[in-house]
C-alpha cells in the first residue's frame, strides 16, 4: 500500500472513530462505514484494512470492525497537526479558511518531510503571524 493511500485510510477511521465515540461510545466500527467514507468497495476496503492490521496500524475483528492501535492513533495526530500547520499558512497568505481547509488536506499527502519541515521550522522559529509576505490580495 503506498503512504498516501494508508494516511487516506488512517484517516477515514480516525475520523469514523470520533463520530462513533461521540454518538455511541467506545467501540470498533464498521467496515461499511470506513467504505463509505473512502469512496471504495467494501471487498477492496477489508482488505486493505487487513494488511493495515498486520502493520499494527489498526485491530480489525472480522465482521465486527475495526480501529486504530496506538500506532495508528500516533500517524493519525501528526497528520492532524500536519494540515493544522498548511492551513494556518494558506489562511495567512490569503486563501479562504473553507479552501484552505480542504488543500491544506490534499497538500499533506503529497508534501515530502523534508519539505514540511522546513516550513514547520521556519513557522516555530518565525510564527506565520510575523512573515512579512505580500499574498495575493495585497499584490
Amino acid at each position: 500500500m503506498k503512504n498516501i493511500t494508508i494516511k487516506n485510510y488512517i484517516m477515514a477511521v480516525y475520523e469514523e472513530m470520533a463520530v462513533y465515540e461521540e454518538s455511541r461510545g467506545k467501540g470498533l466500527i464498521r467496515v461499511t462505514d470506513v467504505a463509505r467514507v473512502l469512496g471504495y468497495k467494501t471487498p477492496s476496503v477489508t482488505e486493505s484494512l487487513q494488511k493495515m492490521a498486520k502493520d499494527d496500524i489498526i485491530t480489525y475483528i472480522p465482521h465486527i470492525g475495526v480501529k486504530l492501535t496506538r500506532k495508528g492513533k500516533e500517524i493519525a495526530e501528526k497528520v492532524i497537526e500536519r494540515r493544522k500547520v498548511l492551513r494556518e499558512l494558506l489562511i495567512y497568505l490569503g486563501i479562504p479558511k473553507e479552501l484552505a481547509e480542504n488543500e491544506s488536506k490534499k497538500l499533506e499527502m503529497v508534501m515530502s518531510k523534508e519539505a514540511f519541515d522546513y516550513i514547520n521550522v521556519s513557522q516555530k522559529s518565525k510564527p506565520i503571524s510575523n512573515l512579512k509576505i505580500k499574498t495575493y490580495r495585497e499584490k
